[in-house]
């Protein structure tokens, strides 16, 4: 017996609701959890409808969303699965019925109580099938999609172009226009499931409990007809569809990230009777010799001399896009081992922001390669400690003095975020100098 002949003959011998809370009362005692809270809204929440949604209401707003949310396109399985169990509810009177009243919990112990079989209904993906393809196990609607890695540069993913991939994937056989035997022969009906190009079979739940399932025939593969071998095609062998290797050119927008799907519409597989699959393809992010990625920024990391360290510099970077930008530390400003400063306006292109030409920073680690004593030399290895030795000693002196020996003695090499900010604003011509700014500890790129 069906779930639903079950709880529709359920409700006939029940009568009047007071009838059906006495009922669930003598079953689960005390009455029906829930009864009282008849506002559970959650199953119209999930499919964006009202508690007065008509069934094409329903149905439209399943087909838009199973669509949309499909794992196969990207979605997430736990969404999926919640949007086909609120159909699944509300699309059956009398599930809608007891889920109206009683709420997500009362469907549920009705499915546990109330009929042979009852308590396992469609999954997810069967819910789909049977919606765009004509019942549980039926044919789908459309052709398989094709879930391919498609592997960028930071330079790709900065500046956004089209690429081409190399794909194989099926078309519609143009020997036999799809129809599988010689001279567009269709074959003749199949024995097995007499034409229908289903079979049900029986799923033992438990002890007493069956269930009926609808499924695509093993002969001819949900088709209905089968061919003999002498009267298959010889381009597909009665397939139906071909192999091709094509070249699909696929656009890569600028700011896009690792893990991102770009679907193609219609680029997938090609069935006779059913829509072209899709292409999906999933960034993978290649490794880059200068940066790295943190979500919008790019972190870089520079060496830098002992002097340079001491005395300032400026350097080169090859910007993403071909160009080049000049980063600098200003005399005066010493540099630490293991600092990091920031150019703002020079990270990977924001996508919320494409519009304007919103930007992450640029984060550079700056390395200070020390030289050896053994480059040094023994004299000048003294004369290095000397001067330092005086340094150290102004600084004591001045710190005992006024507390300010830090400022009189040039600085430690660190300063705050607001003193050392940029005063140059971004500029997008080649070979622009930019400075270096001190980044407080807890704005800084691990």
């Amino acid at each position: 017996m069906g779930r639903g002949l079950a709880l529709a003959l359920l409700f006939s011998a029940l009568g009047a609701a007071s009838g059906f809370d006495s009922f669930f009362g003598n079953i689960f005692g005390g009455g029906m959890p829930g009864a009282a809270a008849g506002g559970d809204t959650e199953y119209y929440e999930t499919l964006g409808v009202g508690r007065d949604a008509t069934d094409a209401q329903l149905k439209k707003a399943y087909r838009k969303l199973a669509l949309e949310h499909h794992p196969d396109k990207g979605g997430s399985p736990d969404k999926f699965k919640q949007i086909a169990e609120a159909f699944s509810t509300l699309s059956d009177p009398q599930k809608r019925q007891i889920y109206d009243q009683y709420g997500k919990e009362g469907v549920r112990r009705a499915d546990a109580g109330g009929a042979p079989g009852a308590g396992v209904g469609p999954s997810a993906e069967e819910m789909f099938g049977m919606f765009f393809g004509g019942g549980w196990g039926g044919r789908p609607e459309e052709a398989e999609d094709i879930l391919a890695p498609l592997d960028l540069t930071l330079e790709d993913m900065f500046v956004g172009r089209s690429r081409s991939v190399r794909v194989e994937r099926t078309r519609v056989c143009g020997e036999c226009r799809g129809k599988g035997g010689k001279g567009g022969a269709e074959g003749r009906r199949c024995e097995t499931c007499d034409g229908r190009g289903a079979v049900i079979r029986m799923r033992q739940l438990g002890a007493g409990m069956v269930q009926q399932l609808r499924t695509a025939c093993p002969d001819c593969k949900g088709e209905g007809k089968v061919l003999k071998p002498s009267e298959r095609c010889g381009a597909c062998g009665g397939r139906k569809v071909t192999s091709e290797a094509a070249t699909v050119a696929v656009p890569v927008p600028p700011g896009i990230e690792q893990g991102e799907r770009i679907v193609l519409r219609g680029e997938g597989n090609a069935e006779p009777g059913l829509r072209p699959g899709d292409l999906v393809l999933v960034v993978r992010e290649l490794a880059h010799a200068t940066y790295r990625r943190q979500g919008p920024h790019l972190v870089a990391e520079l060496d830098v001399s002992l002097r340079e360290a001491l005395g300032g510099f400026e350097r080169p970077l090859r910007r993403l896009d071909g160009g080049t930008l000049r980063v600098r530390v200003s005399r005066g400003r010493l540099t630490s081992p293991g600092s990091v400063k920031r150019v703002r306006g020079e990270g990977m292109p924001v996508r919320a922001g494409a519009a304007s030409g919103a930007r992450g920073d640029l984060y550079v680690r700056l390395r200070v390669r020390l030289p050896s004593p053994q480059v040094l030399g023994e004299t000048r290895l003294r004369t290095l400690e000397s001067l330092l030795a005086k340094v150290e000693a102004e600084q004591r002196g001045a710190g005992a003095g006024d507390g300010d020996g830090a400022a009189a003695a040039g600085g430690t090499g660190t300063s705050s975020e607001g003193d050392d900010a940029a005063a140059a604003e971004p500029d997008d011509d080649d070979g622009a100098c930019r400075d270096l700014e001190d980044v407080a500890p807890a704005a800084r790129m691990t």
